[in-house]
């Protein structure tokens, strides 16, 4: 059951998130030959309110005020709540962080996204990278805003020489500031902002200062690179972006995870047979059961929970993948996104709010980051 407050907590942090995000704008538009406008008013006054949001929120838990019933509507990864962007009735956001002990209460069937590729393929799309993991939840890093969107981005040789699709996407309700985008984007065009979006340049997610998806449409050329497993066997991990990514692990973590892993994995001849056994260990039908009611913890660690409970939705699947990986010396982080969705019958897909999907990524020398699916119902 997720309190009331919840909404409360997650509104205030996420107008921190955007505050911060806008100081940091600010202080790289200070050094940029262009004349440099002070952060925008709103919001400054967004981190205010924030904080006095989390401030009310703390006296009302101190003294029992809460009350117990939500209007959150949760996706596969997370939440999604209802939110007033500024740019039409009823926008939803997907959270962007994902625990491992989060619960599903409700799924939206509300259409998001479309979209329609030059070659028809059903593409996952990814919204917000997490890297950094506390033990119970994985969290974006502070925004690394870069080159415009439309700029065509840095990729590994295997990405650039690939074949290029077209993929046009039309936004609808979702009120995130960042588009919802395929692997291996290369270049995003939104008519009439091309200054607004950007490349992450940690992550390569398309991000802005606070300008919602919703209600637009762009189009976006992606790379789709043949990477196999002959391409993956006896690839190194070890040079991990030369440490510009976060991939520990808190020390705090139960030894019983990495126990687990090296078990798991053992016999693999190299990294990449080491992860084929991570997922095939979630996906072996018996292993594991992919279900929205999601056990309590009873006072386990989540993850040692889930393991032992063998029961979840994609958030603990791609969590603990990833954090078992990173116990191997892989580094690993999450994606929060959508799976492909359904055909429409017209050439395009529809994707809904009950597709919102998390998955792992792990890190191979001069391919990149490689796509995993851990989750049993979805599992390729």
């Amino acid at each position: 059951e997720v309190s009331a407050l919840s909404p409360v907590l997650a509104a205030g942090a996420w107008l921190a998130v955007l505050a911060a995000d806008e100081a940091v704008r600010f202080r790289g538009r200070r050094t940029s030959p262009s004349p440099a406008a002070g952060p925008r008013w709103w919001l400054l006054a967004a981190l205010a309110a924030g904080t006095s949001i989390l401030a009310t929120a703390a006296v009302l838990t101190a003294t029992g005020a809460a009350g117990s019933g939500s209007d959150w509507v949760r996706g596969l990864t997370g939440s999604l709540t209802r939110s007033d962007s500024g740019q039409g009735p009823g926008g939803i956001s997907l959270d962007p962080f994902v625990g491992v002990e989060q619960r599903i209460t409700a799924q939206s069937d509300q259409e998001l996204i479309r979209y329609r590729s030059d070659d028809r393929q059903r593409r996952y799309l990814r919204l917000t990278t997490l890297e950094n993991f506390d033990g119970q939840v994985w969290r974006p890093h502070e925004p690394a805003p870069g080159a415009a969107a439309t700029e065509p981005q840095p990729a590994p040789p295997v990405v650039a020489a690939a074949q290029q699709a077209e993929i046009e996407v039309s936004v609808s309700r979702l009120a995130n500031p960042a588009l919802p985008v395929p692997n291996y984007p290369r270049r995003v065009a939104v008519p009439g902002e091309a200054e607004v979006w950007r490349w992450d340049n940690r992550t390569g997610d398309v991000i802005s200062s606070g300008t919602p998806a919703q209600d637009r449409s762009f189009t976006v050329e992606a790379a789709d690179p043949d990477i196999t497993a002959d391409l993956l066997a006896g690839r190194s991990t070890d040079s991990a972006l030369a440490g510009l990514i976060n991939s520990s692990l808190p020390p705090s973590l139960p030894a019983q995870i990495g126990r687990t892993a090296a078990e798991v994995s053992a016999g693999s001849d190299d990294d990449y047979s080491a992860a084929v056994a991570l997922q095939e260990w979630f996906t072996d039908p018996g292993n594991f059961t992919y279900s929205l009611t999601v056990p309590e913890a009873g006072g386990r660690h989540p993850i040692v929970a889930f393991l032992q409970d063998r029961q979840g939705v994609c958030q603990q699947f791609a969590s603990t993948m990833a954090v078992m990986a990173r116990s191997l010396g892989i580094p690993a982080r999450v994606v929060v996104g959508f799976a492909p969705g359904r055909a429409d019958g017209g050439g395009s897909y529809v994707v809904l709010g009950s597709d919102a999907h998390a998955w792992p990524e792990l890190w191979f020398d001069d391919i990149g980051w490689v796509r995993f699916e851990p989750t049993p119902s979805s599992a390729q």
